[in-house]
């Protein structure tokens, strides 16, 4: 099982989440909301994630099996809720 190309997939993933936040960040901003503190830690949380699968990670092949799926699968789940 390839973890390394799994790592860059989800890596992938949490930075779509937070680059996703940047609009409900800028509005908390710009209607002076107090849960804006949320949105920025999990931003920071979210890029951080990323920064480190993708660092961590490498794409050695292009295609995975079934048990990576499963695994890419479930860790996707995991990291959007």
């Amino acid at each position: 099982m390839n973890l390394r190309l799994i790592a860059v997939f989800l890596g992938k993933l949490a930075a779509a989440t937070g680059i996703f936040l940047l609009l409900p960040l800028l509005l908390s901003f710009y209607y002076e909301d107090t849960g804006r503190w949320a949105f920025i830690w999990t931003f920071v949380l979210s890029l951080s994630v990323a920064g480190g699968c993708l660092w961590w990670g490498e794409v050695q092949r292009e295609w995975f099996n079934v048990r990576e799926g499963m695994l890419l699968t479930v860790g996707g789940c995991l990291l959007l809720t």
